[in-house]
């Protein structure tokens, strides 16, 4: 009995050695079934075979070598999928930048290059049977120069009939924006040298007729303007033909006649300006206070000591300092007003002052009464001034207490006179 129970122990021990194969040999075979699966190219099979393998022999280098080619496999054939997908696409540019994804085995990136040359050539050879598009011409040229760099030959009689009918194209296009106009032509000439796509002697012929028509009219242009005294304006338009046009040697020869020009016209300016200052100043009334070293200067026109001084500007200055403005609202009547409040309204634009009651300056004479308000102005009143020389119409409005106002309108010769003192003012060095 004893004997028949160590018969059956060792008979379940050799069945359980049956049943556990030699590990070593069953992940050999997984790998070798693996490899095989690799090089079929059934890279999902090859990758289920070794993640089966690992299960038996997890600590296998091995394992992990084999796993790591076959998921950069994996990897290359999803970069060579996405390469023909951007080639069908004509996608060149984002091809190229796909293809440093692939790994560096060469039999995968001579796959790739292959790949792209043929279907470029395709493209090429396409485009040449009916070359209706002229942008997709243009750029497979542009591309051809990305093969060159990768390394990749392209058929040379491809590339010669499609750069000589990519300058046909650039030609007519040239021609027929001449046509057009000269400006049209320049500005397409700009284009076309832009792209960098052809040998400046390959349009060097319909280039120098469109630089030609457009030198020639932008000097008749400028001329033109010059003769209406346009000067400014054409000086504008030979800036914009100096970058269109760097080497036309008639536009610089035009450039520099106007700037001669202008600095003779600026020069006849400046003189008249002069000029116009010293009239100014010779035509001010000067009222001369040798005690206190000042003199005050009023236009002539329409100074009177008290009659029609409703509003006036003038100049104080004494021997050894600098011009200085002064601003005076004035009312000259039989009958005190007591203004507190001016109003000025120029062209529906209204500027208020306040002056306080001692700042009021009143006092009469002979039957009449003078109320003026004298101040040195401050910038903003000046631009006010200026705003009322250039207004349709200026009224002051002197308010007292209850609202009551007396009400004046500046006249013509009150603007003319504004513009003759601040004329003066400057003549003599003053500074608003």
């Amino acid at each position: 009995m004893k004997r028949l129970s160590s018969f059956f122990v060792s008979i379940a021990l050799v069945l359980t050695l049956a049943a556990c194969v030699n590990p070593r040999e069953e992940f050999d075979e997984l790998v070798l079934k693996a490899e095989e699966s690799l090089s079929l190219g059934d890279f999902e099979l090859a990758k289920a075979y070794m993640e089966e393998a690992t299960l038996i022999l997890p600590d296998s280098q091995v394992a992990v070598e084999i796993s790591s080619r076959i998921e950069t496999e994996m990897q290359n054939e999803e970069v060579l999928a996405r390469v023909s997908r951007l080639v069908k696409s004509e996608s060149w540019t984002e091809a190229f930048g796909t293809l440093p994804e692939l790994d560096s085995d060469a039999y995968r990136s001579q796959e790739a290059a292959e790949l792209l040359k043929a279907a470029f050539e395709l493209s090429m050879t396409r485009y040449l049977e009916a070359p209706t598009e002229t942008e997709l011409g243009e750029s497979l040229l542009a591309t051809i120069p990305l093969f060159s760099d990768a390394g990749i030959t392209i058929d040379s009689d491809l590339s010669d009939s499609l750069y000589t009918n990519s300058v046909e194209q650039a030609r007519l296009r040239l021609s027929d924006s001449l046509e057009a106009g000269p400006e049209s032509g320049i500005n397409q000439l700009i284009v076309e040298i832009s792209k960098e796509l052809y040998k400046a002697e390959d349009l060097s012929g319909i280039a120098q007729a469109i630089t030609d028509a457009y030198e020639t009219f932008v000097v008749a242009e400028s001329k033109a303007l010059v003769k209406s005294k346009d000067l400014s304006d054409a000086q504008d338009l030979l800036a914009t033909a100096a970058s269109k046009a760097p080497n036309s040697e008639a536009i610089k020869g035009e450039r520099a006649r106007l700037a001669e020009l202008v600095r003779a016209e600026q020069a006849a300016i400046k003189k008249a300006e002069e000029e116009a200052k010293k009239r100014a100043v010779n035509a001010m009334y000067v009222e001369e206070d040798s005690f206190n070293d000042m003199k005050w200067f009023f236009d002539r026109a329409t100074y009177s000591k008290y009659a029609a001084n409703e509003f006036l500007l003038y100049i104080g200055q004494r021997s050894s300092g600098s011009p200085y403005l002064r601003m005076r609202f004035m009312l000259y009547r039989d009958n005190w007003h007591f203004f507190e409040t001016i109003v000025v309204n120029v062209d529906g634009q209204k500027y208020e002052f306040s002056p306080g009651y001692r700042e009021i300056d009143r006092d009469n004479a002979g039957g009449k009464v003078w109320e003026s308000y004298d101040f040195n102005p401050s910038t903003s009143n000046l631009l006010m001034v200026r705003k009322i020389i250039d207004s349709r119409e200026t009224r002051i409005r002197y308010l007292d207490d209850d609202n009551v106002y007396v009400e004046k309108t500046v006249s013509a010769a009150q603007k003319r006179a504004f513009s003759n003192v601040l004329l003066a003012f400057e003549a003599l060095g003053g500074r608003e």
